[in-house]
Order: structure tokens, then sequence, then C-alpha cells
């Protein structure tokens, strides 16, 4: 019974737990919905997002693999929620990085405190900076400071970065500071030699 619940999450990920059971007394398995839920615990498909990458994974590894009608309607489903959501598809390493800025607490000898972050959105990597002020110097600092470096070191190119469009990295003024600093960063690295494919993109 735990192998057919299993097995049923790449084959119907977006099937509930109702539709699971009926599915398996159909060949003669007699499974509650509660007790499908409680096998999908243990091996964390609890949620449509979590029995998802149980199909994807093996597309992944066999892009020619041939779909049933369901797993075909649970990607575009998928594809549905990300648009929805806003979610970005991203490509590999240093094909898009995401800066923010938040809270970073209260220092006894600076006062209000600002946390800069830079994440790259396809890895978990991610560079944190803290500042006592936050403006577009601020944000180009962390990028100048911490991430360049980083990547240069790898080698990795940083092709785009989309920021929050907070005042620290957008605004009215034109040429805005940052765009001025992502524009210089495009200019000095092409004058070191640098092939275009490697280049920091805005």
């Amino acid at each position: 019974m735990e192998q057919a619940v299993v097995e049923r999450a790449p084959a119907a990920p977006a099937d509930g737990q109702v539709r699971v059971s009926h599915a398996l007394h159909k060949r003669g398995l007699r499974s509650s919905p509660s007790r499908g839920r409680s096998i999908w615990r243990r091996h964390h498909l609890q949620s449509f997002a979590w029995r998802l990458p149980a199909l994807e994974a093996p597309l992944a590894r066999h892009p020619g693999r041939i779909l049933t009608e369901a797993q075909v309607l649970a990607l575009e489903k998928a594809r549905q929620e990300k648009e929805a959501g806003g979610a970005i598809e991203t490509a590999p390493p240093g094909y898009l990085g995401a800066p923010a800025i938040s809270d970073g607490g209260t220092s006894k000898s600076r006062g209000r405190m600002y946390q800069q972050t830079f994440s790259a959105t396809y890895s978990k990597v991610a560079m944190i900076k803290r500042y006592d002020r936050t403006h577009a110097l601020v944000a180009a600092d962390l990028l100048q400071d911490r991430v360049r470096p980083f990547l240069e070191e790898q080698p990795i190119p940083l092709r785009r970065v989309l920021t929050e469009r907070g005042t620290e990295s957008c605004g009215p003024r034109q040429p805005h500071a940052y765009q001025l600093y992502v524009a210089l960063a495009v200019s000095v690295r092409a004058n070191t030699g640098l092939t275009r494919n490697q280049q920091m993109g805005g």
C-alpha cells in the first residue's frame, strides 16, 4: 500500500488524497484518504509543490520521456501557479541576482541598521552586509565589495540584477546612481578584455 501511494506521486502529482484513495480502490487496494496522507507525510509528499519534483526529477534526466495526460496537466498547473505568483524562471549560476534590503536591528553606537542581501536565484548562495543607512551607493557597495569579487573567483558572470524597485536602486533621477554603477561595471569588464558573455548585465 505504501509503495502504491508513493508511486502515485509522480504519476499524478496534482491528485489530492481523495482521488488517490479512489484510484487505489480501483486496483483493489483499500486505503482511506487519511491513511494516504499519513504515507505522504512520511515521504515528504503532502503537498502538490512537494509531489511535483517527483515528476520533474526523472523528466530532467530523460527529456524525451512520454508523459500521461495527468502529468502534462500537473506541469501546466505548476507553470500557471508560478506565473500567477510572480515566480521567475531562472537558469545557470549567474543568470540572475536579487538584491534586497531589510531591517538590520539596532546598534548602540550607530542606531538603526539596515541589512543589504544579495541572493543568487539559481543557487543557495547569498551575501549580506549591514549598513547604518540605505541609498544607491550602499546598494552598489555590496555588489562591489562582496558579490563581484566572489563571482570573479569562480568565475561566474553575473548577467542580470532584479531589484525591488526601491529608492536605493531606481528613481526619478536620470541616470540613477545605482544604474550608473551597473553600467560602469559592464564598461570596466569590457576594458579588461573579458568577452561579452562574461560581462555583467544590468
